[in-house]
């Protein structure tokens, strides 16, 4: 380890010292093109990708709606190496650089620059991976760390959707394969220096009901005697969700509502058999107040956030008549099954003061943020019973509120605040040197120290050349810190827990001119006290730091050629090699994707994209590919929108991540989609 800093800070020092209507639309789709290279959330500013301290990929509205991405998840495989995939409930997983982990707690999703990573898991994914992309103005994303600007779970990369506050009012509507139903309805007033918008969609999707080929009384010794119950054996995938994003603007003020109410079934339910009954319920409602203020060469920015998330998660254990055989030889009959329900409210109150000011050949940026995260009144739900004594338990038919027994969930509240600072020098006209660093402050778990630097040189007119270090840290989520032992799924928070940091070295070399991009980035990076379940002899499973270090490393390859006025290919590949440690499993060595848009007629376009993931030999999941076509036409009036998705291999569907279920699949194969979008 000391080796390969030695090798990057002598490396940094020596360049240091050698360097020292259809119109209308189109007109709309070329400044996109012309947009992609900006982004703000390297340093907190808009500057082109190229230029910025960090590796950066921007995904743009018409992007999204070239390659026909009906969610954010869909949309983020245009992002180098950035794995997607569901867990065996159904919730999306987004990894990067190597890392999974099942709740995607490693990455940080930002809406409009505002952390929104969920409190109880850690990730983003339960609520932001579905949003829909009809009110996306551009999606910003950087691999790798970001944790002196955006603190914990900003580790191995940061997603910053940022949404529209300008709209073409509209109406749209998709329809597609299972019932797949979304109506959007977006407004938008203007009054001189006042705005105001509205956007609504309702999404509602039927279960593609994919047949189960083995659950866990199939494989697993301990339920042998259930082999043979008769159960569900298909999938259950359903979907309701609304979302409504309103806000108004007047002058430097900003306020806005965002509202999430997303309910689903579970495909496997949590003990891996399947039931059509289980659902997670779940609702997000948040509130946020920008103000800035400009002076002279300083700049304020303020930030009031209050968020509100409902968890309401049901499952449908075991069926009627189970038999289960523990470790220890004891038998455990069910005669009306096992169920249970877990509800808790969590609360978020955010303040954060950003400053930048200017002078010379620097520019300053700094933050204070405070914030306190409140779990409320978890309660737990179960039908089966103990005794007064302990010793035994009754099966019951319907559900009894265990709250004050077992539990499942601490009530808790966490504080925490950090300052950080960034002073962004233009050492030439095209030498510019970032340095940065962040101070973490909790009151469950201690506080944390992060560092950045980032030495970007403009060698010619559009070559660039990046060397970056950044560290990123991860606080342990609510879940991993407090969760309670109960008698199902048994699993255990662990107060003590330290949080996982790691460290990034990154060397890239980019090209840049207005007909063709292109990019080659090598990073390295090492982690220290991951977090994992482990198992006891009882499979009881508890949280703990992983006592040795881990890394990864591997090369990014990306480019863009425009050629025409409008048209473009775009290309990835990523190698990633993880070393064998605990959290890192189920990540492919070789990703591969490409995307071919082409305006075949006036006001006609077509897109095909092809995306790839290698064989995980480890764990038995084999390569994959998907290949998607779209076809768009485009007048002053409506958007008509077609695609088949997945187009060649109708047998792929997602594979179980968690690798207990390899045989079982978690989304339909091939589909089709047809989306009408009147302006008016």
């Amino acid at each position: 380890m000391f080796y390969a800093k030695s090798i990057f800070a002598a490396l940094f020092f020596c360049l240091i010292l050698f360097f020292g209507g259809f119109q209308l639309k189109a007109e709309e789709i070329e400044t996109e093109i012309s947009y992609l290279e900006l982004a703000n959330i390297a340093t907190g500013h808009p500057q082109s990708k190229f230029e910025a301290p960090s590796t950066v990929t921007v995904i743009t509205a018409e992007e999204i709606k070239n390659i026909g991405a009906r969610t954010v998840l869909e949309a983020l495989r245009l992002v180098p190496g950035l794995i997607v995939g569901l867990d065996i409930s159904g919730i999306p997983i987004v990894s990067l650089r190597g890392v999974y982990s099942a709740g995607s707690e490693r990455i940080l999703f930002l809406l409009n620059g505002i952390p929104v990573n969920n409190p109880l898991t850690g990730g983003g994914t339960l609520f932001f991976a579905d949003l829909s992309v009809d009110k996306i103005e551009r999606i910003e994303v950087i691999r790798g760390p970001g944790s002196v600007l955006y603190g914990s779970e900003a580790f191995t990369g940061v997603i910053n959707i940022i949404l529209k506050r300008d709209y073409l009012d509209h109406l749209g509507y998709w329809r597609g394969t299972y019932d797949f139903d979304e109506i959007n309805l977006a407004l938008d007033k203007k009054n001189q220096d006042f705005n105001l918008w509205f956007d609504f969609v309702h999404r509602d999707k039927n279960s593609s009901s994919l047949f189960v080929k083995r659950d866990r009384f199939s494989v697993f010794p301990l339920f042998s005697l259930s082999k043979n119950l008769p159960r569900y054996h298909h999938t259950s995938d359903w979907e309701r969700r609304q979302e409504v994003y309103a806000g108004f603007s007047w002058k430097d003020l900003v306020l806005d509502v965002f509202y999430i109410n997303h309910a689903s079934g579970i495909p496997y339910n949590l003990s891996g058999v399947p039931s059509d009954k289980s659902r997670f319920a779940r609702q997000n409602f948040m509130v946020n107040m920008f103000y800035k203020n400009s002076f002279k060469s300083v700049s304020i920015e303020q930030l009031f956030h209050f968020s509100y998330y409902y968890h309401d998660l049901y499952a449908d254990f075991y069926p009627r008549g189970s038999i289960i055989r523990d470790v220890s030889n004891n038998v455990y009959y069910f005669p009306y099954g096992l169920k249970w329900r877990r509800k808790t409210d969590i609360y978020r109150l955010r303040y954060e003061l950003k400053s930048r000011y200017n002078f010379g050949d620097h520019r300053l940026f700094g933050g204070l943020v405070f914030q306190n995260d409140t779990i409320n009144d978890p309660k737990y739900y179960e039908n089966v019973v103990p005794c007064s004594n302990g010793r035994c338990y009754s099966n019951v038919a319907y559900l009894v509120d265990l709250s004050d027994v077992f539990g499942w969930l601490r009530e808790q509240d966490r504080f925490y605040y950090s300052l950080y600072l960034q002073d962004e020098y233009t050492i030439r006209k095209n030498i510019f040197l970032t340095l940065g660093m962040r101070y973490d402050w909790y009151d469950d778990f201690g506080d944390n120290l992060s560092f950045r630097a980032g030495l970007v040189f403009n060698l010619k007119k559009f070559w660039y050349l990046k060397l970056l270090y950044g560290e990123g840290f991860r606080a342990p989520s609510f879940r991993e810190l407090y969760l309670k032992s109960c008698p199902v799924l048994p699993r255990s928070g662990n107060p003590s827990l330290d949080a996982e940091e790691m460290e990034s070295y990154e060397i890239g070399l980019f090209y840049s001119s207005p007909a063709f991009q292109f990019g080659i980035t090598y990073f390295y990076h090492n982690y220290d006290d991951l977090i994992y379940l482990a198992p006891d002899k009882f499979f009881n499973f508890y949280y703990k730091n992983s006592p040795s270090d881990a890394h990864t490393q591997g090369i990014e390859i990306e480019g863009k050629y425009i050629f025409g006025k409008l048209d473009y290919f775009l290309f990835s590949y990523a190698y990633l090699d993880h070393s064998s440690a605990e959290g890192f499993h189920c990540v492919p060595y070789h990703v591969f994707s490409f995307n071919f848009f082409k305006h075949l007629l006036r006001g006609i376009s077509f897109d095909y994209r092809f995306y790839y993931l290698s064989s995980w030999p480890s764990y038995q999941i084999e390569d994959y590919s998907i290949s998607d076509v779209i076809v768009r036409y485009i007048n002053p009036l409506y958007e008509l929108t077609i695609g088949v998705y997945n187009m060649w291999d109708h047998h792929y569907k997602y594979p179980d991540l968690s690798h207990f279920y390899i045989d079982n699949y978690l989304n339909p194969g091939r589909t089709i989609g047809v989306k009408l979008q009147i302006y008016f």
